[in-house]
């Protein structure tokens, strides 16, 4: 069984408030056990410590149900075994990895395999770290189930013995085998690593002799034009996402960006606010718009070589 991840209509559901993502098929119990686990999760750094039910996107939730949730009936095998999500600046793209490696440690039935989320930076891998410890420690049942080994950056599974670590990225990531799960975090910044090409397809080549395996690619724009192995990635999606690629990896690309007509239009039509909730999916929870505003405004008044900062952030 194959999923068609084309989208034809991706700019008109980015412009209804929709993900700009196909509608895959997906089985209901394990989409929903996904989405059970993110809503009951607490948020560590609002007051208050709501839970994602209470605050989280539904955006977030419509992703999550096919990654956590497409399984071929007969073997078993995942329906989606990539994710690549390019996000702006400020829409919890950190806290969400830390959600996606709780759901991933929870879910897994398979022992004693590997996960990991690998940072682009010491400080960035340590953010990610504290997010999803709080998170366990804010939940009595996640407690019980998960242990944190603080030195090491490490979460185990104590019933299937499943190993999550979150680490900057390097060669390290595939130390002692491919992992089953992995998170790229800010590829793009990943780009400048001399070995990341090599590092993506070492991960990708270990995976696919496991038919459970899951990569996800989360990243945002970078400031200046794609290079290395995120233009490689970001062009690939785009293609997935267009149709003109079908029957190669099993990828769900789901890009916040402005059209090419948008990007390109020498009236500059994203310079207005009404149209960057279309990209902004967490706008009005981790980001609001007059913030945003006053970031593009004081920006701009710097000189219009700072043009580019302002729509990457958008």
């Amino acid at each position: 069984m194959a999923l068609d991840f084309s989208c034809a209509d991706w700019e008109d559901r980015l412009a209804a408030g929709l993900p700009p993502m196909p509608d895959l098929q997906y089985d209901e119990g394990r989409a929903a056990a996904a989405v059970g686990i993110f809503d009951s999760l607490r948020v560590p750094d609002i007051p208050g410590q709501p839970t994602f039910g209470e605050v989280g996107g539904d955006w977030f939730r419509t992703i999550l149900r096919p990654v956590f949730g497409s399984f071929d009936s007969k073997t078993g095998a995942r329906l989606v075994s990539e994710l690549f999500l390019l996000v702006p600046k400020k829409n919890s793209k950190t806290t969400n990895s830390a959600t996606l490696g709780i759901i991933w440690l929870c879910l897994n039935t398979t022992p004693n395999v590997k996960g990991a989320i690998a940072a682009p930076t010491q400080e960035v891998s340590e953010t990610c770290f504290g997010q999803a410890k709080d998170m366990i420690e804010l939940d009595p049942d996640l407690v019980k189930l998960l242990k944190v080994v603080d030195h090491k950056k490490l979460i185990i599974n104590l019933v299937t013995k499943a190993v999550l670590k979150i680490q900057t990225f390097d060669l390290k990531v595939t130390t002692g085998g491919i992992p089953a799960f992995v998170i790229l975090d800010e590829l793009h910044v990943m780009s400048s690593n001399p070995r990341a090409t090599k590092i993506l397809r070492q991960i990708r080549g270990g995976m696919i002799t496991n038919s459970q395996a899951l990569l996800v690619i989360i990243t945002t724009q970078s400031m200046d034009p794609p290079a290395g192995v995120f233009k490689a990635e970001l062009e690939y999606a785009r293609k997935v996402r267009d149709g003109k690629v079908r029957g190669g990896r099993k990828v769900l690309a789901v890009l916040y960006e402005f059209s090419e007509a948008v990007q390109t239009d020498e009236k500059k039509p994203w310079r207005d606010p009404e149209m960057w909730a279309m990209v902004t999916p967490n706008l009005g929870r981790s980001i609001q718009l007059d913030a945003l505003v006053e970031d593009f405004e004081g920006e701009m008044e710097k000189g219009l070589e700072n043009e580019v900062i302002c729509f990457h952030s958008i």
